[in-house]
């Protein structure tokens, strides 16, 4: 059984796969957009994180993605572009999780934005990977 917080980059990067696949395929079938959301800030904030373990930090036991991308800006700046995205998807860890700001229903579009979002920030963590 693997621990908790593996310092296997690659564990991060498959959980997060998971749950950017778990958000497409809700806002395929007409999932819950608040779930929709939440997993794509979930997928983001492991990517961070696994970028961060790739190169050798212990990544902090936050949700605030745009802490992690700063976080991961010092290593490379073109982290910081993500800012504002992550602002925006972090938005989806706090409001959706916890009552009394649950359910709150985004619209389908917001959803499809939030996908679109974690897709830019992994695709830019794959490509840095690969150098």
């Amino acid at each position: 059984m693997k621990k908790a917080n593996s310092t296997n980059y690659k564990d991060w990067l498959e959980k997060g796969d998971h749950d950017l696949d778990d958000a497409k395929r809700l806002l395929k079938n007409g999932g819950h957009t608040d779930t929709i959301c939440f997993h794509a800030q979930q997928a983001v904030e492991k990517y961070l994180k696994g970028y961060l373990v790739y190169k050798k930090i212990n990544p902090r036991g936050i949700h605030h993605l745009e802490e992690l991308a700063k976080d991961c800006a010092r290593f490379d700046k073109g982290f910081l572009k993500f800012l504002d995205g992550s602002l925006v998807l972090t938005r989806y860890y706090i409001e959706t999780r916890y009552p009394p700001l649950m359910p709150i229903e985004y619209t389908k579009e917001e959803a499809n934005k939030a996908i679109e979002i974690a897709q830019e920030i992994i695709r830019f963590v794959k490509d840095k990977l690969k150098e």
